[in-house]
C-alpha cells in the first residue's frame, strides 16, 4: 500500500512544482538553471516519476522563492 501511496506524492508534488513553474511562465531549462539541475530532472519531478533529494527540493524551492508548504502535497 506504502508504493501508492508513494506514487500519490510524487503525483502531486509534481503537480504542485509544474503550477509554480508555469505561474512565472518559466521554462524547465530555467528553472533547472536558477536550481543547479538539469532539465531532465526537473521533467521527471513534474511528472511524478523521480523522487528527488531533499538538497534538490531544497533548491528549487529558493530558485522559485517558495515555502515548503506551497510545494508539497496537501493531503495523501
Amino acid at each position: 500500500m506504502a508504493g501508492n501511496s508513494d506514487s500519490i506524492v510524487l503525483l502531486e508534488l509534481g503537480s504542485n512544482l509544474r503550477k509554480l513553474r508555469k505561474k512565472r511562465r518559466w521554462s524547465q531549462a530555467h528553472l533547472a538553471d536558477l536550481s543547479e539541475t538539469t532539465e531532465a530532472q526537473i521533467s521527471l519531478i513534474e511528472r511524478g516519476l523521480k523522487d528527488p533529494a531533499t538538497t534538490t527540493l531544497i533548491k528549487i524551492m529558493w530558485a522559485l522563492e517558495v515555502e515548503p508548504n506551497e510545494l508539497y502535497p496537501k493531503t495523501v
